[in-house]
């Protein structure tokens, strides 16, 4: 009990600590004392024992008596001298502090008018589209997925047969792809997360995917369903699948065998696919009216016309946590989670809202609608400018490598008239520098100086990834890192060496892949991205184009990881029939460069602005520029005139 009510009077103390900190600040230990200690050295004890015994005695008596001028004089001289004129008993070293208010009167009066803080004004929610674009022949089906907004801001979305695709940086909208009448229409579509690749779902169950950039398709999934594709959902390289058969399949693009694992628990058409963020839960619902949550996680679905409910499930035991109505389908509506407060209904579409996608800011919402109109609403604000970045200081590469100094010893060896001079390093010795002035290398400087030293090979890494970053290329770095992998093996990376050899392809005509193979060893080259890469240079060496593009897109997984790669590779195929027409016919050129339509088109536009190509109105060939290869001129040899004084001294040869 004790123990208690010491403990309670501790955190007491301690409670108001703080309050007597604020308000009552002790400035040194000399001020705010609580008490005052008697000084001895300042008090007379004697005289302090006369006043409290006979000193009030004798001055009542002089007071009662009758005094005299005289004698009053005399009494002040006489307490003068005897120094008897203080009336101090008790003396102190400081004067007692003036009471001071625990609570300053300003203070509390601030507090009895405090006034209450602002309240921040709710946000304004504009209630109608910023913008409305026609959607003509868009399928109204609910199941479907036909509107996606990908990572590269732009937004694809399908109708009928045809899926377009609509820049919003520049508000440009240009066509991908019209599938034929016995695949199609498309029934879903969806970016892929580098916003450069998109899936499509067809009628027909197959799967197409699609390189945006250069409107080319790469390949085909075939065999995941028996009947329409109406759903699809990205997980890095993983496509997921929901088909018509309630089916759910998993696809791994990287590989021919894509079909890498089935769900099986719909038992009517999947209408939606979604991967968590962390890409470990899916989450599909079906015609069925059924949910599958395929790893557990918090989840929350929509319901359809006749529902018109937004439910919370707990998917560990299955239980609805919260059921809002929604009411008509006709418009938007934005709620505030996770009170479900009713923020805005946003109105505009004359027909259900079938499709929506929101941009990759997240301030802007997507919507497609029954009335063959899409529009687009600033539901969450403009995004905030970003602060400009200070300028970064220009970075030299390996400019922490210290200047080092190499002593070196020249040694000729003379054979078969040819001198070869082979350099020796003997030692090597840090500059002194002073402290203002730190030199750095550059890359050739530090593969010219000191190709051999192990410590520069973390930094010829770095640089060939510079190298895939910037689009540069430098072989005599990459050869320096190949020979510094042959003297440290344990240290080689198998991903640096691929990306390597893919800048070497990309320098082809140029000997430089031939150059890094013979500096790569044989259980290296035996892996199956270097058999790979070995198989491509051979169809490239030879002009077999249709085999290369073949093989490329099996393996687009490992050309991908160098940007740039196939616009190398296309460049080198035009300057291989420059070399070896002088008209080549469209079909020969679209099968080297792997383009046919419109993007051959404009292959062919930029060559004849930059390359000097003329296209032949007769036949639409190719009519390449003259040069050495292709316009082989007959030269005449040149006589030789020898004069008689040099063939006479032959004849006594010939008798």
């Amino acid at each position: 009990m004790d123990a208690g009510m010491n403990t309670s009077t501790h955190l007491k103390a301690q409670a108001r600590c703080p309050l007597q900190e604020h308000f009552l600040p002790r400035k040194s230990s000399k001020e705010n004392l609580d008490r005052f200690i008697p000084n001895r050295s300042a008090m007379d004890f004697d005289y302090a024992h006369y006043a409290l015994t006979e000193g009030r005695n004798g001055k009542d008596q002089v007071a009662a008596a009758v005094s005299s001028p005289s004698r009053e004089a005399y009494r002040k001289q006489l307490a003068e001298t005897m120094n008897l004129n203080h009336t101090r008993i008790l003396a102190f070293r400081n004067k007692p502090q003036a009471p001071v208010e625990l609570l300053p009167t300003d203070h509390s009066a601030s507090l009895l008018h405090q006034q209450p803080k602002s309240v921040k004004p709710r946000r304004y929610i504009p209630q109608t589209s910023e913008r409305t674009l026609d959607a003509p022949d868009i399928v109204d089906d609910f199941y479907l997925n036909l509107l996606d907004w990908g990572s590269a801001n732009v937004l694809a979305i399908a109708l009928g047969h045809t899926v377009y695709l609509w820049d919003a940086s520049s508000g440009s909208t240009s066509e991908l792809v019209t599938i034929d009448e016995e695949k199609g229409p498309v029934t879903s579509i969806n970016w892929a997360p580098d916003g450069r690749h998109v899936a499509l779902g067809l009628n027909n169950s197959e799967v197409q995917l699609w390189d945006s950039g250069s409107n080319r398709q790469l390949r085909t999934l075939k065999g995941c369903h028996q009947s329409r594709v109406g759903s699809l959902a990205w997980n890095n390289h993983i496509l997921t699948t929901g088909g018509m058969d309630g089916q759910i399949v998993n696809n791994d693009v990287r590989i021919r065998s894509h079909v890498v694992e089935t769900y099986r628990g719909h038992t009517q058409e999947v209408c939606g696919l979604k991967w968590s963020g962390s890409g470990q839960q899916l989450a599909s619902g079906g015609n069925d009216n059924v949910v599958h949550i395929w790893d557990p996680n918090l989840l929350a679905t929509g319901g359809g016309g006749g529902d018109r409910t937004i439910k919370f499930w707990n998917t560990h035991t299955g239980a609805c946590l919260n059921s809002v109505d929604t009411g008509s389908q006709n418009q938007l509506t934005l709620w505030k989670y996770p009170s479900m407060v009713k923020m805005a209904e946003l109105t505009g579409h004359t027909s259900r809202v079938l499709y929506m996608a929101q941009s990759p800011d997240g301030c802007t919402v997507a919507s497609a609608a029954g009335d063959e109109t899409l529009r687009f609403w600033n539901v969450f604000g403009v995004p905030e400018t970003a602060k400009k970045a200070a300028p970064k200081a220009t970075h030299e590469p390996f400019s922490h490598v210290n200047r080092i100094l190499y002593e070196t010893t020249l040694i000729l060896f003379y054979h078969s008239n040819l001198t070869r001079k082979i350099m020796k390093w003997l030692k090597m010795g840090k500059e002194m520098e002073s402290p203002k002035e730190q030199s750095s290398y550059t890359v050739e400087q530090l593969v010219a100086v000191n190709p051999f030293n192990p410590e520069i090979l973390p930094d010829l890494e770095n640089y060939v990834n510079e190298q895939v970053t910037s689009q540069t290329y430098s072989l005599d770095a990459n050869l320096c890192l190949l020979r510094l992998y042959q003297f440290e093996p344990e240290r080689m990376n198998t991903h640096i060496v691929a990306r390597i050899l893919l800048k070497a392809l990309m320098a082809m005509p140029a000997p430089d892949f031939s150059l890094c193979l013979f500096l790569i060893p044989e259980r290296v080259q035996m892996e199956e991205q270097f058999k790979t890469l070995i198989v491509l240079s051979h169809y490239l060496e030879t002009g077999r184009f249709q085999q290369f593009w073949d093989e490329a897109a099996k393996n687009r997984h490992i050309l991908e990881a160098v940007p740039g790669f196939e616009q190398a590779i296309q460049a080198y195929a035009s300057h291989l029939l420059s070399l070896s027409y002088q008209k080549v016919p469209r079909s020969v050129l679209a099968e080297a460069v792997n383009m046919d339509g419109a993007s051959l088109d404009k292959f062919i536009e930029h060559q004849v602005a930059n390359s000097g190509w003329i296209v032949a109105k007769e036949d639409g060939s190719i009519v390449l520029p003259q040069n050495e290869f292709n316009h082989p001129e007959l030269k005449k040899n040149t006589g030789e005139n020898v004069s008689l004084e040099h063939i006479a001294r032959i004849f006594p040869i010939l008798g």
